[in-house]
């Protein structure tokens, strides 16, 4: 079956929560669900997902803030929960959904996105330099 990348849909939230609490099992259960439905920094097409057997089996959320440095301030994208089940992984799927990502961070101007990794050489390749 092939996969589909695209934006995830309502009826997946729950199934997407359990998957970041199995992948970052450092925060209370219902809490990714939680920012989910009410993180107004999520981009409005921002929870990307890929599905495999009918499922999501990784996920990248995107998101829109103002940086500030100083006075100034400017816009950039954030990611977070970049999350792959174990057995999905090695097929590419975040990279992809980070491209995708990325392609929505380009799309409203922004030329810098920040993330926080644990794994910051998987990033590295994707341009991201640790700060």
């Amino acid at each position: 079956m092939p996969v589909e990348y695209r934006v995830a849909r309502s009826g997946e939230l729950g199934a997407l929560d359990a998957l970041c609490q199995a992948c970052i099992p450092v925060v209370e259960p219902g809490y990714f669900l939680a920012r989910f439905a009410g993180d107004p920094t999520i981009l409005p097409d921002g929870i990307l997902v890929a599905v495999e057997e009918g499922r999501p089996v990784a996920s990248v959320t995107a998101h829109g803030f103002a940086m500030r440095w100083g006075t100034s301030s400017f816009p950039c994208g954030g990611i977070a929960n970049v999350v792959t089940d174990p057995a999905f992984r090695g097929r590419g799927h975040a990279r992809t959904l980070l491209g995708r990502a990325h392609a929505l961070f380009a799309a409203q101007g922004w030329p810098v996105s920040l993330l926080s990794a644990g794994i910051p050489a998987f990033y590295r390749p994707l341009g991201y330099e640790p700060v």
